[in-house]
């Protein structure tokens, strides 16, 4: 309950965006975007864009306690994409971003990344 109050807390967030945010990950999954700087988590989300994904991390990320790395630049942005493009391809968030995480930063380029997230996905 407390997650959610944080959440409906930032600018642009409202209780339906707020609920969105949990139908896609658990309270733990949320958290750990937000103390992660997982942009592609929440921009996932239908009705979150790049800038309030931006603003819910840099909020939340002192009220959750780990605000001293914040991090938003290429790899959020690579991750956000990459997120968009295996959602293109049919799978759900949670597995794009499962698929990330198992990446460990392989891949150069976002094709490559993409690549190598479809042949985890397609275990």
């Amino acid at each position: 309950m407390r997650l959610f109050e944080l959440l409906i807390g930032v600018s642009g967030v409202g209780c339906k965006t707020a609920l969105t945010v949990f139908s896609v990950g658990t309270r733990r999954e949320i958290m750990d975007a937000i103390t992660g700087n997982d942009i592609a988590f929440f921009t996932g989300v239908s009705r979150l864009g790049r800038k309030n994904a931006q603003k819910i991390i840099i909020e939340l990320k002192n009220k959750l306690g780990g605000g001293e790395d914040l991090d938003l630049s290429q790899d959020g942005e690579a991750n956000a994409e990459l997120t968009v493009a295996l959602k293109a391809f049919g799978f759900t968030v949670k597995e794009s971003q499962d698929a990330i995480r198992a990446l460990k930063g392989a891949g150069e380029t976002v094709e490559e990344k993409i690549r190598l997230a479809l042949k985890h996905l397609g275990k």
